[in-house]
């Protein structure tokens, strides 16, 4: 969901993303949605931007190219504006998130890899910021507290990794590493206002943590299968976010 630009977006494993209209979809007579071809058929999920009112159009797709991430704008969905690659090619792109720092005037895009590495990009270059290898098996899910510039990843290991980022330096440096009992996680979300994130566990089982001295709080399990994604309820006061899995259900639960 788009509320800020009433839309509703959904991405087909064959990489069609389609966009309705919020209002006429949810009052029952959809109009035609819009439709962006990626061509890709990997497992990275779209990303609209976070925190930039700005880049309300914009949104970052895998590429056909395995290897690319792509920068698209809704007003004009024929083809990307922008394709963002790392050097040497990394073999297939996992995850991607767009959001805009506080502490930059520009919008960035993270993209992680099979091959362990992570890239930032400034949007205003069509060369990566910087370039880190975090995981030493394929890097699965990540996202940004923008509160504090610090990101978190899942790969297909045990290890969860908590990073800070510094745009000044360009450099991102891990700061601390939990390990989880099981290996292999699929995606993780940062609730908005930097105190707890969540993880989806190839199990079914769902762990949440706080950033500050980070620490598990809790383990949510309810199916044995594989979490594909998880979202935060924009009203935080609510605490609530949803978890979509493998198993074709929606679960929604409540925290602090």
């Amino acid at each position: 969901l788009d509320h800020e630009n009433g839309k509703i977006l959904g991405q087909a494993k064959c990489g069609r993303i389609k966009i309705w209209d919020e209002e006429s979809f949810l009052g029952g007579c959809p109009t035609s949605p819009q439709i962006i071809e990626t061509s890709a058929h990997g497992f990275c999920q779209f990303s609209l931007c976070r925190n930039f009112g700005g880049s309300g159009n914009l949104l970052v797709t895998p590429s056909e190219r395995s290897n690319e991430t792509s920068l698209w704008d809704l007003n004009d969905t024929i083809k990307p504006q922008l394709n963002f690659s790392v050097k040497p090619s990394a073999t297939n792109l996992m995850c991607c998130r767009f959001f805009q720092p506080i502490s930059a005037p520009f919008p960035a895009i993270l993209s992680g890899f099979d091959d362990g590495r992570v890239a930032l990009f400034d949007l205003r270059k069509n060369a990566p910021l910087i370039v880190r290898k975090l995981h030493d098996s394929p890097l699965m899910g990540l996202d940004v507290n923008l509160t504090e510039m610090k990101g978190v990843s899942c790969s297909s290991g045990k290890n969860l990794h908590l990073w800070n980022i510094s745009l000044e330096e360009a450099k991102i440096e891990v700061f601390k590493t939990l390990e989880m009992p099981r290996e292999g996680a699929s995606f993780v979300e940062s609730r908005k206002d930097g105190k707890i994130f969540v993880v989806g566990a190839w199990d079914g089982t769902v762990r949440v943590y706080r950033w500050k001295k980070p620490l598990k709080l809790a383990n949510l399990s309810f199916s044995e299968d594989l979490v594909n994604c998880i979202s935060f309820n924009p009203d935080e006061s609510r605490g609530e976010f949803a978890i979509g899995s493998r198993d074709s259900k929606v679960y929604v639960w409540q925290v602090y």
